[in-house]
C-alpha cells in the first residue's frame, strides 16, 4: 500500500493597501519590494509570490476573509474556500 505524501509549498504574501496604493509614486514603491522578491532563489527555482492589492473598506475586511481562506488552505479544508461577496 502506498501512503500519500504532502509537499508544503512555502508562498511568500504581501498585502498592500490603503495609503500603500493610493499613488502611483507609493504603486511604484510597492513594485520595488516585490520585484527582487521574484527573482529565482539560490537552486535556480522561482519563489512562489502571491501579491494582494486591496483598498476596499466597509465590512467585511479583506484581510479577516484572506485570513480565513489561508487558514482553510492550510488545514486542507478546500470545502471552506470560496468567494465572499
Amino acid at each position: 500500500e502506498s501512503s500519500k505524501h504532502k509537499t508544503m509549498v512555502e508562498w511568500t504574501v504581501h498585502k498592500f493597501g490603503g495609503t500603500s496604493v493610493g499613488s502611483a509614486k507609493s504603486m511604484g514603491e510597492c513594485l520595488n519590494i516585490i520585484k527582487p522578491i521574484c527573482s529565482k532563489d539560490a537552486n535556480g527555482k522561482h519563489q512562489r509570490v502571491a501579491v494582494v492589492v486591496s483598498a476596499m473598506g466597509g465590512k467585511p475586511k479583506v484581510t479577516d476573509l484572506l485570513l480565513d481562506l489561508v487558514h482553510a488552505a492550510a488545514a486542507d479544508r478546500v470545502d471552506e474556500i470560496e468567494l465572499k461577496t
